[in-house]
């Protein structure tokens, strides 16, 4: 089997920790009204796939959240409550400083321009620069575990699938990943990571 030279790994659930039900509540708070799981329901369902994949814009994201639902808050406020959801995961991301000194390293996630701009130059400033390549579900145009995604990040690193490894903390993600011959790892804790990483790639 061909060794490992190329590590990616998922951003949320990996690299940070997701809150998406803070982020309805403060919706609610901003416009004064409505239910945060409709909020949540009615992004995720109707308009998050397509930002996710760049086929709205945010400017579209929020106004077709809020005509919707009837609310009524401004650009960016909504926006910041959206974006303001994360927190970092510090082991994973000691993970990632060590890989590096073996594969090269690189980013696979379903994100968007808001949730990816916040992570990126609020949250964790100067932190992507650990990565080679950024893959980008909005850049890209899919979603995993659509099989596109995956081919892109391995023509992106330009090495053969089976050297390429994949952490994701979905196993339906982990499952596309593997389907398309790259090896698959799934995300629990970093400590876990760590034992894993050493078993299959060390």
């Amino acid at each position: 089997m061909r060794a490992v030279t190329n590590v990616f790994f998922d951003l949320g659930g990996v690299l940070v920790s997701v809150d998406l039900a803070a982020g309805c509540r403060r919706i609610v708070e901003l416009a004064g009204r409505g239910d945060p799981e409709a909020v949540r329901k009615t992004m995720l369902d109707a308009f998050q796939p397509l930002l996710s994949t760049g086929a709205m814009t945010p400017e579209a994201f929020h106004a077709g959240v809020c005509e919707r639902l009837e609310l009524s808050i401004p650009y960016e406020e909504f926006a910041r409550a959206y974006a303001d959801i994360f927190a970092p995961i510090e082991g994973t991301w000691e993970m990632v400083r060590l890989a590096r000194r073996r594969f090269r390293v690189h980013l696979l996630s379903n994100t968007d321009p808001l949730h990816l701009r916040f992570i990126a130059e609020e949250l964790l400033p100067g932190r992507f620069e650990l990565f080679e390549h950024l893959v980008l579900s909005y850049e890209v145009g899919h979603l995993k575990p659509a099989p596109d995604i995956y081919r892109h990040a391995i023509e992106r690193c330009g090495a053969q699938a089976e050297a390429c490894l994949f952490i994701d903390d979905l196993a339906v993600n982990v499952k596309g990943a593997r389907a398309c011959g790259m090896r698959g790892l799934l995300f629990s804790s970093p400590e876990r990571l760590a034992k894993d990483l050493t078993q299959v790639a060390w």
